[in-house]
């Protein structure tokens, strides 16, 4: 699997989103896909991880940036 920097140019923003979507080939479409699904695979992990009791061995800034990680994700920051 290549690594999403190697096919595009990130961090997709706004001034370049035109040029990704456009210009895209099927390989490349199935990786997007991939990406997406894997990165709220990992989001939906690291929900669960911080609903655990094992974070509290986990530094208090450590979880407080993984939270704040997780909500800028879902929408809610």
């Amino acid at each position: 699997m290549k690594r999403m920097s190697e096919v595009f140019e990130l961090p997709i923003t706004d001034d370049n989103l035109g040029y990704v979507i456009d210009r895209t080939t099927y390989e490349e479409d199935l990786l997007i896909i991939n990406a997406i699904n894997h990165v709220d695979a990992l989001a939906d992990a690291l929900e669960l991880l911080l609903s655990d009791k094992a974070m509290i061995h986990v530094g208090n800034d450590k979880h407080l940036q993984a939270k704040a990680a997780l909500a800028s994700y879902r929408g809610e920051a």
